[in-house]
């Protein structure tokens, strides 16, 4: 329910709209920021989650102004890939 489909819900799973998957995501990195074990990680770390957080959230808003499928959404959804691989990057996949 996202960029490659089309920007729209499953058909089997209309709830999974994408404005909603963005939502979990942004909560997601929400809750990640408040866990204990989090808090003790390097500041680079926080930084990449918390930029993360604030690219779902970018997302978030575009998709509830409406902005699905233009260029402010795309480049939200952009944007937290390249958060997402970079912090993998740096912390998960060395």
């Amino acid at each position: 329910a996202g960029r490659a489909a089309g920007w729209v819900a499953p058909a089997g799973n209309p709830d999974a709209t994408p404005r909603h998957q963005a939502l979990l995501v942004e909560e997601a990195f929400t809750e990640m920021l408040r866990l204990e074990g989090v808090a003790a990680r390097p500041e680079d770390f926080l930084e990449q989650l918390a930029a993360a957080r604030d690219a779902a959230r970018a997302l978030r808003e575009g998709l509830d102004r409406g902005e699905v499928g233009r260029p402010a959404a795309t480049a939200a959804w952009d944007g937290l890939k390249a958060r997402c691989s970079g912090c993998h990057r740096s912390h998960r996949d060395r």
